[in-house]
């Protein structure tokens, strides 16, 4: 790392460079925003004012190692332990996936669903988030409906210690539940029950990114070639008997799954099918009613 002065602004210049030969301009700028505001909590507007203030070996250091890491295809996310979803900064590690713009998405059109069904939309009192991972979901909702009672269940627990510290650090409360809901279910009735299962199909895995092979858990993320609905049907199967009337079951998709989802959601008894498509107009979210 060639820095003589050790300045904020010969590290920004070094870093963005450095930057540029791994991702498109637009990203590694992204990437340098966050990179400065994780380690030396800079915005923009602070990196220009405090350009010439220097900087001790070991913080030159911090950026080195993230630097190798990011050439290596270890996501950013990762490598600074956090993520912004709905105004929260979670943490996040290997042992969950790291949430999506589309998910985020899909959870404010499930808010606004609910806000304008009026009437015809039942109070919301519990909740129910299957395979929560950091918890991403179902602390978005608690903000969203503070009233209601949220539940969250994974069959990894050290997603769950991640999704318990997550709640814990944004004063929200869920309760969770440690279970596979390919065997079982959490009791209780709920109003809205959501679930972003893995559905990529394991011969799926070579055309993905390394980035996300080699980094995020597999069992968060594919399915069996022989049954890639897998979890959808369990899902609704077992929702038909928990959701009260009048209840939502919201799932996120891909947008080759979604008819075939629609049309269980249809012969498992679900009325006012809705889908949702995210901001690059990909079908990515379904939602039916009990």
């Amino acid at each position: 790392m060639f820095i003589r002065q050790n300045t904020i602004a010969e590290l920004s210049s070094y870093t963005l460079a450095e930057l540029i030969l791994l991702f498109d301009e637009r990203e590694a700028r992204s990437v340098h925003h966050e990179l400065f505001r994780h380690y030396f909590h800079l915005n923009r507007a602070e990196l220009q004012l405090k350009r010439d203030e220097r900087l001790s070996e070991s913080q030159l250091l911090e950026i080195h190692h993230a630097l190798k890491r990011l050439s290596g295809g270890e996501p950013l996310q990762y490598i600074t332990g956090s993520v912004q979803f709905h105004g929260m900064e979670l943490e996040v590690n290997t042992a969950v996936l790291i949430p999506r713009p589309e998910t985020e998405e899909l959870v404010s059109w499930l808010a606004n669903y609910i806000s304008h069904s009026g009437g015809h939309s039942p109070g919301i009192s519990a909740i129910l988030d299957i395979g929560t991972g950091s918890g991403c979901i179902a602390l978005a909702l608690k903000k969203f409906f503070p009233l209601a009672e949220v539940h969250a269940c994974d069959v990894s627990k050290e997603a769950l210690a991640v999704a318990k510290r997550n709640s814990s650090a944004q004063q929200l409360e869920i309760i969770f539940h440690h279970l596979d809901v390919l065997k079982e279910f959490a009791t209780g009735s709920f109003d809205i029950i959501i679930s972003n299962p893995p559905y990529i199909l394991k011969s799926e895995m070579n055309a993905m990114q390394k980035q996300v092979t080699e980094h995020e858990p597999h069992r968060a993320l594919f399915v069996p070639d022989e049954d890639p609905l897998l979890f959808y049907k369990r899902i609704i199967t077992s929702s038909k008997k928990q959701l009260n009337a009048g209840g939502v079951l919201v799932f996120e998709t891909h947008e080759k799954w979604n008819d075939d989802v629609a049309k269980l959601l249809v012969e498992n008894g679900f009325s006012d099918v809705e889908v949702f498509t995210d901001m690059q107009d990909k079908l990515r979210g379904i939602l039916g009613r009990h």
